[in-house]
């Protein structure tokens, strides 16, 4: 049956632009409705993206040192769903439909009316909850949402969206608001597969794109995926994958 919706709360959002002032005078309109983070340089951007939980992201691209492009790309290699909108003046539209290469919910010009940004933002956030985005991971378990319980819905976009970060039981359960046995029993209902399982599956896909996709080292793969332990890391990479991670980046044989 349809998941039914529930009264959730503040979705949040990562502003990411060099201008201080541009940062404060949005955060103050979006609020009221959103927990808004912000970060006033590219770099700032990444390490909090990784640092806290983000529902959607507000990205210029024209900054000093690390511009809107790699800071997109970046993310992009940790976590090809979060939602990213850009924010582009005139001099830079080009760029931005650059950045549309790389997966992005559109771009808006500045000077922009901030109703206009309000309802895309909700737009997109609406069209989040309806759709888990598995494109690009063949080998995830896909589950139909329509059939899923809201509980198990709320997990599985929470997994998600925090692979990278580590994530308890207990955490999950209280996201869900539910009971850990509750949570380990519907989800593996819904699912055929138990809660850590899946978020070891998702994590393993993840640092097989990123050991494809880029020259990270095998220990800062670990780390981009939320295992903190290399050794670890390495030991389940190989029991899953049949081989180690540097043999698998050696190999140059990819079958994702």
């Amino acid at each position: 049956m349809p998941i039914k919706k529930t009264k959730e709360e503040k979705k949040n959002l990562l502003l990411i632009d060099d201008e201080t002032w541009f940062l404060e005078s949005l955060k103050e309109v979006l609020g009221d409705a959103y927990n808004v983070h912000t970060a006033s340089s590219g770099k700032e951007g990444v390490q909090k993206y990784l640092d806290i939980r983000v529902d959607l992201i507000l990205l210029d691209l024209a900054m000093p040192e690390m511009d809107g492009i790699e800071v997109l790309q970046r993310i992009r290699e940790v976590n090809p769903w979060i939602p990213v909108i850009i924010m582009t003046g005139h001099s830079t539209i080009e760029r931005a439909e650059t950045a549309a290469a790389l997966g992005v919910q559109g771009y808006i010009k500045k000077p922009f009316d901030t109703e206009v940004l309000n309802e895309k933002i909700k737009h997109i956030l609406a069209l989040r909850e309806l759709h888990l985005v598995t494109a690009g991971l063949p080998e995830m378990i896909v589950v139909d949402t329509e059939d899923l319980k809201e509980s198990t819905f709320i997990i599985l976009k929470y997994l998600h969206n925090n692979y990278h970060r580590r994530i308890s039981l207990k955490e999950l359960a209280k996201e869900s608001k539910q009971s850990v046995s509750n949570l380990c029993r519907t989800f593996k209902e819904g699912t055929g597969i138990t809660v850590l399982d899946y978020l070891q599956n998702l994590r393993i896909t993840m640092a097989k794109r990123l050991i494809e996709k880029t020259n990270y080292s095998i220990a800062t793969v670990a780390k981009l995926i939320g295992m903190e332990d290399e050794s670890y890391f390495s030991r389940i990479f190989k029991r899953e994958v049949g081989t180690s991670p540097n043999r698998y980046r050696k190999s140059g044989h990819f079958f994702v």
